[in-house]
């Protein structure tokens, strides 16, 4: 959800992260090889559906199954497909979204508002420097206005893979778009120039990658081609403020694609979303996905309390930031108010990159989440660290090699097995657990999730400086492994076809939606 607040009109753009049912008959079969998937895109039919699309990077198609007559025939034909040697799994199709009406824009930046950098100490952490050209961000948005003046020079090319061609420019639309990606931007890395806003780094490249319309809706697959571009071009961090409420196996391919940035390093920043939710416990993607490089933000205000539509969640969301009114760049070198997690999303993603330019050695995305946590300000907004970005304290913890613990803010599930890392400090790592019996850490890290409930984990290197673990905690929770991706009705369906798909209870105990 986005709320945009003109200088002298108030007006709410409520961006809407949801599937829609419009789409229904589509679905995205994804192979087990990319030979397999340029052959089946190769025809226009396919187990009897029509191929709409195809992205045979990712093993990928698009089949349109048609108007059916009944669940019965359209179960049938999943379930041909899923009985394919050559496919992996099928889900159901979904729109991306950032939908909403649009107000009067202004000329007026009164720079003075810019509160949400003094809240997080954006100066205090500028004192070590304000970025650099050579670290990227990625805005995966409605693309961005790179003539703006204040926009201009931290511009690098991007892709518009709506049209399919390199001119992401930001198109507005009339109660859809306000310059959602402009604004993006401009949270970032705006110059500050000719009295203009100022990004938490103005020292920064911006790459403009744009995916959703002027009406704020985007292709799920092109939202993944705009993944792997961003993968392709070795970018250091991805801002993404949009998302749909659909479930985990739903989720499956775009999660995948997140999953192939965190293996190349990118921290991947996602809105948690504006329903006023608890993300533990509502399906949003792809701020739900549970990897090592997501941080998924919730919003703060400027009395450092949660505004009434900010989602958040101890489990899913990693921290905070300032979302509320929120001042940037908007398309036609013009400047305004937007607010929504979709505002503090880019501010998280920018302070990565800021970090990143000032330290001398490998700030991962685990890293960079830990840090941010270990150094947030307490605030009441539920999330794994309960806290708010402080650039100053990122900065300066960076800049001082302070000894972090990674993970610090964490919920694993039961059975779960791994091992801690830290970074700053010096020498040897030694770690232990307060509560072995819940989570066991031998002192080289290794632990073990053995039994439900909470644990506080203290690394220590070699001259005895320590740190401690914010929130560990140990739950009973699989997440999408095994449920069904499809309406119960459909999943029930394939079931009585074929019991021996992978979900059914001829399988295993039913587990129907997820």
């Amino acid at each position: 959800m986005t709320r945009y607040l003109g200088s002298r009109i108030a007006f709410v753009v409520a961006t809407v992260f949801s599937a829609t049912q419009a789409y229904a008959k589509d679905y995205i079969v994804k192979f087990k090889s990319d030979t397999s998937a340029s052959t089946a895109a190769s025809f226009a039919f396919f187990e009897g559906g029509e191929v709409k699309d195809s992205y045979a990077r990712a093993g990928l198609i698009k089949v349109d199954l048609g108007t059916t007559e009944s669940l019965a025939d359209e179960a049938k034909t999943i379930t041909r497909l899923l009985a394919r040697p050559d496919v992996e799994y099928v889900v159901e199709d979904f729109k991306l979204h950032s939908i909403g009406t649009i107000g009067e824009r202004s000329g007026i930046t009164d720079a003075q508002r810019q509160w949400a950098l003094d809240k997080v100490n954006a100066a205090g952490a500028w004192s070590i420097g304000k970025g650099s050209r050579q670290v990227t961000v990625a805005v995966i948005d409605t693309g961005a206005d790179y003539t703006h003046s204040n926009l201009k020079d931290n511009m690098v090319p991007g892709y518009n893979f709506i049209e399919n061609n390199d001119d992401p420019q930001d198109i507005v639309g009339i109660g859809g778009n306000p310059g959602h990606g402009t604004h993006c931007s401009g949270i970032i890395g705006a110059r500050g120039i000719e009295g203009g806003t100022i990004g938490i780094t103005p020292h920064v490249s911006i790459m403009p990658l744009r995916f959703l319309d002027e009406n704020g809706q985007g292709d799920l697959l092109n939202a993944i081609r705009a993944i792997d571009y961003a993968v392709a071009k070795k970018v250091d961090v991805v801002s993404a403020s949009w998302g749909a409420s659909v479930s985990e196996s739903q989720a499956q391919p775009l999660i995948e694609a997140i999953g192939r940035l965190n293996d190349a390093g990118i921290v991947f920043v996602a809105a948690a979303g504006n329903e006023g939710a608890n993300n533990d416990r509502t399906n949003s993607f792809p701020s739900n996905a549970r990897l090592p490089n997501v941080i998924a933000v919730a919003a703060s205000n400027s009395g450092d309390g949660k505004p009434y539509w900010s989602n958040y969640g101890r489990t899913k969301v990693a921290l905070a930031a300032p979302g509320d009114d929120i001042i940037s760049t908007l398309p036609g070198d013009q400047h305004g108010s937007l607010s929504g997690t979709s505002m503090a999303t880019p501010l998280v993603a920018g302070l990565v990159a800021l970090l990143k330019s000032q330290y001398d050695g490998t700030l991962g995305p685990a890293e960079a989440k830990a840090l941010l946590q270990t150094t947030g300000e307490k605030v009441k907004i539920e999330s794994a660290c309960n806290c708010r970005i402080n650039a100053a304290a990122a900065a300066d913890a960076l800049h001082n090699h302070s000894l972090t613990l990674v993970p610090t803010a964490h919920t694993f599930t039961l059975g779960d097995k791994g091992k801690f890392a830290a970074f700053g400090g010096s020498g040897i790592y030694t770690y232990s657990s307060d509560t072995p019996d819940i989570l066991a850490v031998k002192e080289d890290g290794t632990l073990e999730a053995k039994a439900l409930g909470d644990a506080i984990v203290k690394v220590t290197d070699s001259r005895g400086e320590a740190s401690t673990s914010i929130s560990l905690r140990v739950v009973n929770d699989k997440g999408a492994d095994g449920k069904c991706p499809f309406i119960g009705a459909i999943c029930q369906i394939t079931c009585t076809i074929n019991p021996n798909v992978h979900w059914c209870p001829a399988k295993k105990s039913p587990k129907f939606g997820a």
